[in-house]
């Protein structure tokens, strides 16, 4: 993995702290009403096993206290999908190059929704490097 995104996944990752109950539901449903584009796309988002490994640390480490905010809720099925949610956008990220628009924004489009900063679809190092659309 490049340091450019390494320094995306940061970006999104940094932003996590400030998210409420209520951003991790609207992330959810807009991850779910794009359910059917994200599992057409789930095999380009995938890493190997070592970028992947250092991701999945990452974005747990990150989510830690999220977690544990949601969990004081009484909504435990979203503490136990934060991380996933996560973790999916956070490979999309990654992937970008692979994706089309439509699919990077399934994966994406409910952080930006909340108000995240997240990398456009072709924005930096993904525009160098082509990718399929």
């Amino acid at each position: 993995m490049n340091n450019s995104m390494v320094a995306d996944v940061d970006g999104l990752l940094d932003q996590l702290p400030g998210m409420t109950e209520a951003d991790f539901q609207l992330v959810r449903e807009a991850q779910r009403s794009a359910l059917q584009v994200i599992i057409t796309a789930d095999n380009l988002v995938k890493l190997g096993a070592a970028d992947f490994s250092w991701l999945d640390k990452r974005v747990r480490a990150a989510t830690g206290p999220c977690v544990a905010m949601l969990s004081e809720a009484s909504n435990t099925p979203l503490a136990a999908g934060a991380v996933f949610m996560v973790l999916r956008a956070a490979q999309a990220i990654v992937r970008r190059d692979r994706l089309s628009e439509e699919q990077y924004e399934a994966f994406v489009g409910g952080f930006r929704k909340v108000g995240f900063d997240i990398p456009g679809w072709r924005d930096g190092w993904a525009a160098s490097v082509g990718g399929n659309q």
